[in-house]
């Protein structure tokens, strides 16, 4: 096989900063919490012309898409923070070898006029806003397309514990 596609581990629903102020000075010791996501590891033994990442739903309806070939989202113009703030972009990776890609776990962000960044910032992790709508937990599909052959692998997306709202 020219690819492999691994099993993700569930992913939980889980909405992580809960900080609506004004964030630490970058300088502050601060832990990191993991991707906030269902990361998806695969393997490219040799690098490939087109990589596409697809999350489908029970229903097998695309929920969201991502490629190899999608351009790097500039940072927002007349930004309210520094650059330090802001998180990496994330491109998924044709390069052969191994590779990691978080999905956020929401859909497509909507189409709105501009977008901007939160004042509750977390040093090299600000998601500029709005960002999608959360998905509904219950059981997905994983599809990795590399130069046309299909790799798929289920995952479920868990609902975090403490929320009790019912669906």
């Amino acid at each position: 096989d020219t690819a492999h596609l691994f099993a993700p581990q569930d992913a939980w629903r889980f909405r992580w900063n809960k900080n609506d102020d004004t964030p630490l000075p970058p300088d502050e010791p601060a832990g990191q919490n993991p991707p906030d996501g269902a990361i998806v590891h695969y393997f490219l033994k040799s690098a490939a012309q087109s990589v596409t990442l697809e999350i489908l739903d029970a229903q097998g309806r695309v929920v969201r898409k991502y490629s190899s070939s999608d351009p790097i989202e500039p940072p927002v113009e007349g930004r309210n923070i520094p650059d330090y703030w802001i998180r990496p972009p994330q491109q998924l990776s044709a390069a052969a070898g191994s590779h990691r890609f978080v999905w956020d776990l929401r859909h497509a962000r909507p189409a709105v006029v501009n977008f901007s960044y939160p004042i509750a910032a977390v040093y090299r992790n600000t998601e500029k806003e709005p960002r999608g709508s959360w998905v509904l937990p219950g059981r997905y599909t994983v599809r990795l397309t590399v130069d046309g052959t299909r790799y798929e692998q289920p995952l479920v997306v868990r609902m975090d514990p403490r929320v009790k709202t019912p669906p």
